[in-house]
């Protein structure tokens, strides 16, 4: 923690002004920002590819169509889950690209 902060020491006499450590706390925002933007779009993109798997599952392989109609409740819902995530994501990505 001392060795980050001692990177925003900006007239290098060992101590934080308040200035300084106001930079330095932004910095911390900003990053963590950045990543938390991060993981929500690889999340957007794990749910898309797992509704493209699933889909092409369902029509390629050799799924008895008896096991299909079983499964349609539970992937009514995977289906609203995941499609839920990626719009929520574009959604929110839209909004913040016009405030």
């Amino acid at each position: 923690m001392k060795d980050k902060m001692a990177r925003f020491d900006q007239d290098d006499d060992g101590k934080l002004t308040e200035k300084e450590f106001e930079l330095y706390q932004q910095n911390e925002k900003l990053k963590s920002s950045l990543e938390k933007q991060d993981a929500q779009r690889k999340m957007a993109w794990v749910a898309m590819a797992a509704i493209l798997v699933v889909t092409g599952m369902l029509f390629l392989s050799d799924i008895p169509d008896k096991r299909i109609e079983t499964l349609i409740p539970m992937l009514d819902w995977f289906y609203i889950s995941t499609a839920s995530i990626v719009g929520a994501f574009m959604g929110m990505t839209a909004w913040m690209s016009k405030r």
